[in-house]
């Protein structure tokens, strides 16, 4: 990169705008044609767009152009719902980045046209124009319709944006079932649009989450309580590198005990923390994600668990905290992690990559980092560049539990 941010040009203007730090790749954008294709669509709606709401928008591209259109005003900002903390916070840097400003969910609230919205929050009381970008999680999409469909009235408009590989037609049902009548647009660059409109006389279907359920663990004394909002990483289940993770159980937190801390990286429904919580309950565990809904899983697990002394930590990654203070150099025993490999829709290793660097930052000399991931990750690699060595403490043919130590 070469440190000028790519520009967007659609008919609401020419917009600079640019991915997080670590994850610029130069293959990618903060914007596809998806956006492109709903910009230019909106652009010809007459009569307005009125009190606007924006669902999934990545990086800031939708509420940018259309901010910058005049569609957020005092009284009646744009607001932009998402799951990604991360997501917020660039939009929010997308914004100043062209002139603009945003209401963010870890500030005081503000006057600026675009209020950010956290996918836990409640939803604006009234929406004229719902505009969708479509999750990878369909349950976290009927989740959030199901949350909205009491804001929409017989006039509003809603218009779902999706890359054609990721608009199914398991998608537009869901869209039929909670919104009204949908038909598509011919694809154009890959894109694809979806028109609902809002029906009012047929059922307003409320939503199915979150989710309690429980797991047992052969190295527990009970089943572990676990509540899941449906954007967080495997809902309703424990992924199979999870379950490898996890039967390691008395390995990685055998070490611990009084005056030691664990960290859960990336703690999706915090299964890995509370279950350290659990088997050493004298540690100081501390579980961290750039998930909106994760954190609300994972605090919710520890109350389900009998009220388990877990902190649960909103940021990105280790060292970036939405508030307080980051985590100190050397001042953690053991950190574990599953990593995800998806930047959104796009694969991508720079999530785990960060963690793994700031993972070797916290922990102290003897500290131990245990990762599992996919064989074809080849996180060996990484961890051997970043640690001296590794060890494989377990794998089976889809997954391998890797070990590192800080020297």
């Amino acid at each position: 990169m070469t440190g000028v941010a790519p520009e967007l040009e659609v008919p609401q203007g020419r917009f600079r705008l640019d991915r997080p730090p670590l994850e610029r790749d130069p293959t990618l954008r903060a914007w596809d044609a998806a956006d492109e294709y709903v910009l230019h669509d909106l652009a010809g709606w007459g009569g307005g767009l009125g009190r606007v709401t924006v669902v999934g928008d990545g990086m800031g591209a939708l509420a940018v152009a259309l901010a910058s259109a005049g569609a957020g005003r005092v009284g009646s900002p744009i607001h932009a719902i998402g799951d990604s903390w991360i997501g917020h916070r660039t939009t929010a840097e997308n914004l100043a980045r062209n002139g603009l400003a945003a209401t963010v969910p870890w500030e005081a609230p503000g006057t600026a046209p675009v209020h950010l919205v956290a996918s836990t929050d409640a939803p604006p009381p009234i929406v004229d124009t719902l505009v969708v970008r479509v999750p990878r999680s369909l349950a976290a999409l009927e989740d959030q319709l199901a949350r909205l469909r009491p804001s929409l009235h017989a006039a509003s408009r809603v218009v779902t944006a999706s890359m054609t590989r990721h608009l199914h037609t398991s998608t537009l049902q869901v869209l039929e079932r909670s919104i009204g009548p949908t038909r598509t647009s011919p694809a154009r660059r890959k894109a694809r649009l979806a028109w609902s409109s809002v029906d009012e006389a047929a059922a307003r279907p409320a939503s199915r989450w979150p989710r309690r359920r429980e797991v047992a663990l052969p190295s527990l004394p009970r089943p572990l309580a676990l509540v899941d909002h449906p954007a967080v990483f495997a809902a309703g289940r424990v992924d199979a590198g999870t379950a490898l993770l996890l039967g390691q159980l008395p390995r990685w937190a055998g070490r611990l005990g009084a005056g030691t801390t664990l960290v859960d990286a990336g703690c999706g429904d915090g299964v890995l923390a509370l279950a350290a919580a659990v088997a050493r309950p004298e540690t100081t565990v501390v579980a961290v994600d750039e998930s909106y809904q994760a954190v609300a899983s994972t605090s919710a697990g520890a109350i389900a668990n009998g009220g388990l002394d877990v902190q649960v930590v909103l940021g990105d990654g280790l060292l970036a905290p939405a508030r307080g203070s980051p985590l100190g150099a050397g001042s953690v025993d053991v950190v574990v992690t599953n990593p995800p490999f998806h930047a959104g829709h796009a694969v991508s290793d720079a999530t785990a990559w960060r963690l793994f660097v700031e993972a070797r930052r916290v922990l102290r000399p003897g500290g131990e980092l245990w990762a599992v991931g996919n064989r074809h990750l080849a996180h060996h690699a990484k961890l051997s560049r970043l640690f001296g060595g590794c060890e494989v403490a377990a794998s089976d043919p889809a997954f391998v539990v890797l070990r590192a130590r800080r020297r």
